[in-house]
């Protein structure tokens, strides 16, 4: 993690807990004279480092995912998702309710239409980790309609 964190203090985004490292990222830093190959991997080898950590219960790496939630970053907040699924952190759902409202597209996807949502992605997180079944069918890179965000939605307001 440490030297993780000193590759990201490069980038424009040393305050992110996963930073987003797409093309257009890395040729600036290529631009800037930054050409370091580890770069490519940083998100993924950060992530699962910080994953690690929160299932073996530090709290400090519990700390960071929290705080992903919180923060507008697309790749932060995916990394959190995807920490809370494999940990199967029951007790974090609760901080997933802003995610709902969150519209923006995150994962590219082969199917009808191009993009999966955040809120999408966050309500499959919820369904998988706590267990809950809700009126209608959850998978296969579904988007979800208005009224199925809010049946997730006042499930985690009771949860």
């Amino acid at each position: 993690l440490k030297e993780a964190q000193e590759l990201q203090d490069l980038t424009n985004e040393p305050k992110a807990i996963i930073p987003n490292m797409g093309p257009g990222e890395l040729n600036v830093l290529y631009g800037r004279g930054i050409i370091d190959h580890r770069l490519v991997m940083l998100p993924k080898v950060k992530g699962a480092c910080l994953m690690a950590l929160v299932k073996l219960g530090d709290k400090e790496a519990e700390g960071a995912v929290r705080t992903a939630l919180e923060q507008s970053s697309i790749a932060g907040r995916i990394f959190a998702l995807d920490t809370i699924q494999y940990c199967s952190r029951k007790d974090l759902l609760k901080n997933l309710l802003p995610l709902l409202d969150d519209n923006r597209d995150a994962v590219f996807r082969m199917e009808h239409s191009p993009f999966l949502k955040l809120r999408d992605l966050a309500v499959e997180t919820v369904v998988r980790v706590s267990g809950a079944s809700f009126s209608f069918q959850v998978g296969g890179f579904s988007s979800y309609t208005g009224s199925q965000i809010d049946e997730v939605r006042e499930f985690l307001k009771k949860y």
